[in-house]
């Protein structure tokens, strides 16, 4: 089945959106769960933040940002 939709087509890059999205939550619910174990860190952890203090004078911080996609329908 050949590709219906264009690059340029709204609903396409919605798809690729939400596909990252979901993929970046995923990476972010590992980054939690194994810094959980790591055994010389404190670990701080709120919803879409995540902060390791690897060091006495320095902090790893990860944090999922939300990226907005514009279209217009014409």
């Amino acid at each position: 089945m050949a590709n219906e939709l264009g690059d340029g087509d709204p609903l396409q890059a919605t798809l690729h959106e939400a596909q990252r999205e979901v993929l970046e939550q995923e990476i972010f619910s590992l980054l939690i769960r194994d810094a959980s174990v790591l055994p010389t860190s404190s670990v701080r952890v709120a919803e879409r933040l995540l902060v390791v203090e690897a060091t006495q004078d320095t902090e790893i911080r990860f944090e999922l940002v939300r990226l907005r996609v514009a279209f217009r329908l014409f």
